[in-house]
């Protein structure tokens, strides 16, 4: 029996409001970049559920603006 992990984290640039998040899977794919640069220095509500052998992940800002990832 196996089990889906997948594992969702934020790499900063230095003191600066930047960083990457990016994803990595032992069962699925490797590590992978997840691109939210429109979000700037904006604080972040982050939704992740499963979906297929995947998951989805809904970035939200404080001003409501919405974009959602598929990592499979």
């Amino acid at each position: 029996m196996s089990s889906l992990w997948v594992v969702l984290f934020r790499v900063d640039k230095g003191n600066r409001c930047e960083g990457d998040f990016y994803t990595i899977s032992l069962n699925t794919h490797n590590l992978e970049q997840v691109n939210t640069s429109r979000f700037g220095c904006a604080s972040l509500s982050i939704s992740v559920t499963d979906k297929g052998l995947g998951m989805e992940m809904t970035f939200t800002d404080e001003l409501g603006h919405r974009e959602v990832r598929e990592v499979q």
